[in-house]
């Protein structure tokens, strides 16, 4: 993986400085495996990452993994939001092609319901660690997909279980559920922005909340974002997906 034609190979540093080796994938859901890791002798040695403060989550398909973008992963606003905050340990759990209700859906065999619990750090160690303070929710634009035949019923249902199952696992985590956008349609001499699953998401939030959609943090654990205006037709590629620019306006 590295060669001593690798740029920054052999740099020396002052002595006593920490360096930091950032390795960043996206290979999607192949990921890496570290057998060793070496330093060199004398006052060298490897020392542990600083805890963070707060920690978030991110749930989603294509459109939160940054797909077709520039640099992929680190394109997508699920990134730039995360990483900007700073002091913020976070996870992205993403798959191009993913949906929510369980059946085979565009090359995945298994969806996020049964996905996430499979990838995600949901040990006891990690719930005293951080627990999550924010788990944010993006997903459900590949069941809307008249090929993969998802019903409003079979959504609805299984939206409230991805939720039941976070909260299961981060007992203490804050969950923010995003609404979909579904593409732009003309509309007289304008683009209107297209909503996918509208009410079946609204409804799930409603189920957690005593029929309110909470959306500004006064009542329950689950919230719900209104994406609807934050992106022009403009900023959807041509395959579906949001440009460079568009992540940045999520973001």
């Amino acid at each position: 993986m590295v060669t001593p034609s690798s740029e920054g190979y052999n740099l020396t540093s002052p002595s006593g400085a920490v360096q930091t080796l950032e390795i960043r994938v996206t290979n999607w859901a192949y990921g890496i495996q570290i057998a060793n890791a070496y330093v060199a002798g004398g006052a060298r040695k490897l020392v542990k990452i600083p805890s963070y403060t707060r920690t978030m989550e991110l749930i989603g398909d294509s459109l939160s993994a940054g797909q077709y973008t520039t640099l992929e992963g680190m394109s997508s606003y699920a990134w730039s939001l995360m990483y900007g905050f700073g002091d913020v340990e976070f996870s992205i759990t993403t798959y191009p092609g993913i949906c929510l209700h369980d059946g085979k859906c565009y090359g995945n065999l298994r969806v996020q319901t049964y996905q996430w619990l499979k990838v995600s750090d949901t040990s006891d160690r990690a719930i005293q660690i951080n627990g999550d303070n924010i788990t944010l929710i993006n997903i459900g634009t590949n069941d809307n997909n008249t090929a993969n035949n998802v019903t409003s019923a079979q959504f609805t249902a299984s939206y409230i279980q991805l939720i039941n199952e976070t909260r299961a696992k981060w007992p203490h985590t804050q969950i923010i559920v995003l609404s979909l956008w579904s593409g732009f349609n003309r509309a007289s001499n304008t683009w209107a922005q297209g909503a996918s699953f509208l009410d079946e998401i609204q409804m799930v939030v409603n189920h957690f909340n005593g029929g309110s959609l909470d959306q500004y943090g006064r009542k329950g654990f689950v919230h719900y974002f209104d994406t609807t205006g934050i992106l022009e037709h403009n900023d959807i590629g041509p395959q579906y997906n949001p440009t460079d620019f568009g992540h940045v306006k999520l973001a």
